[in-house]
């Protein structure tokens, strides 16, 4: 459903709280903003995927990117990366994307290096970042991701 107005977005959120639950109503700009129980709105999170898919993956189920030797190249692509406030809170005018989203390698020995900073753009702010695995990476399991918490899975393996 596309909210036409602040008035339509408002009364969704109060048949959400008055239901007693959180709600996703979508908004025409084609993000996402929920509700908490108090209703207030917040903006849907940015994302990380290991593929093109335009839509956020599955709640505490990152995408992956398999098995990657090291030295290998790689993709991984970000979402919603806006800056500033909340879309559905400041009304007033489109948000900028953000200025620079980093992308940190942690290995399985707990190690970390920043492999590159993505800039956003575009009506979605979103990106598409071509990483490099070093080649001295460890062995095992391994995640890219960004200063927000959003990653990718990925295993790297000997080259």
């Amino acid at each position: 459903m596309r909210c036409r107005s602040s008035a339509a977005r408002l009364l969704l959120l109060l048949g959400a709280v008055a239901a007693g639950g959180a709600t996703v109503v979508a908004c025409s700009s084609g993000r996402s903003a929920t509700t908490d129980a108090a209703g207030q709105a917040s903006c849907v999170a940015p994302f990380l995927r290991a593929d093109q898919h335009g839509r956020p993956p599955e709640p505490h189920h990152a995408t992956t990117l398999g098995r990657v030797a090291r030295g290998d190249n790689v993709t991984v692509y970000g979402q919603w990366y806006y800056g500033g406030p909340c879309q559905d809170v400041n009304p007033t005018g489109a948000r900028p994307p953000a200025t620079a989203v980093p992308l940190v390698l942690t290995t399985s020995d707990g190690r970390s290096v920043t492999l590159a900073s993505a800039t956003p753009g575009g009506p979605d702010a979103s990106f598409t970042a071509a990483i490099t695995i070093p080649a001295a990476a460890a062995t095992g399991q391994a995640r890219i991701s960004d200063d927000q918490g959003h990653y990718v899975k990925l295993v790297i393996v000997s080259s």
